[in-house]
C-alpha cells in the first residue's frame, strides 16, 4: 500500500516538473523577445536623427537626468580611485575614499554649473555653497561607510555603492534649492 502511495506521489511530482519546465521555457522565450524587441526599438528609433533629437530634449529638460550623469561619472572616478589607491598603492580604504572624494568634487562643481543647472552667473556664492554643501555630503558619507564597514564587518565596495545612492537624492535636492536656485534681482 505504501509502495503504491510513493510511486503515486512520483508520478505527480515528475508531471509537476514537467509543467514548470514548459512554464520556464515559456517566459524565458518571453524574455528573450522582449530584450529582442527593444533592442530593435533602440537601433531604429535611436539611430535616427529624430531619435537623437527626442534623447537630447529629454535630457536636456530634465535636469535630474544630468544630475545623475554627473554624479555616475564622479562616482566611476571615485571607486576606481578608491580601490586603485586601496588594492595597488596599498592606503587605507577609508583614507583612499577620502582622497577620491575630495578630487571628484572641482569635477562635479564644474559638471553641474555647466550641464546640470546650466548657471555659470555668481560663481563665487555658488563655489562656496556648493563645497559647503558637498563637504557635509561626504563627511556624511564617509561616516556612514565607516560604521557600516567598521562596525557591522561589511565589504566596503556595496557599502560604498548603496551609501552613495542614497545621499544623491538628498544632493540633488539641496544643490536645486540652494546651491543653484535662480537668484532674485535683489540678493
Amino acid at each position: 500500500m505504501l509502495d503504491r502511495k510513493l510511486g503515486r506521489g512520483i508520478i505527480i511530482l515528475k508531471e509537476e516538473e514537467k509543467k514548470i519546465k514548459t512554464f520556464a521555457d515559456i517566459k524565458i522565450k518571453d524574455i528573450k523577445k522582449a530584450v529582442s524587441d527593444l533592442h530593435n526599438l533602440i537601433k531604429i528609433k535611436f539611430g535616427t536623427e529624430e531619435g537623437r533629437r527626442l534623447v537630447a530634449n529629454y535630457v536636456h529638460s530634465h535636469p535630474f537626468t544630468w544630475f545623475s550623469i554627473g554624479g555616475f561619472l564622479c562616482f566611476i572616478y571615485d571607486i576606481i580611485a578608491t580601490v586603485l589607491l586601496t588594492e595597488i598603492f596599498g592606503i587605507w580604504y577609508m583614507i583612499s575614499y577620502g582622497i577620491a572624494l575630495i578630487t571628484g568634487v572641482v569635477f562635479l562643481y564644474f559638471f553641474h554649473s555647466f550641464f546640470t543647472f546650466e548657471m555659470i552667473d555668481r560663481i563665487d556664492r555658488r563655489i562656496f555653497k556648493f563645497f559647503v554643501l558637498m563637504t557635509a555630503s561626504y563627511l556624511l558619507n564617509w561616516l556612514l561607510v565607516y560604521i557600516f564597514t567598521e562596525m557591522y564587518y561589511y565589504h566596503y565596495f556595496p557599502i560604498i555603492v548603496a551609501v552613495t545612492t542614497i545621499l544623491s537624492f538628498f544632493n540633488y535636492y539641496f544643490n536645486n534649492r540652494w546651491v543653484f536656485r535662480k537668484y532674485h534681482a535683489f540678493e
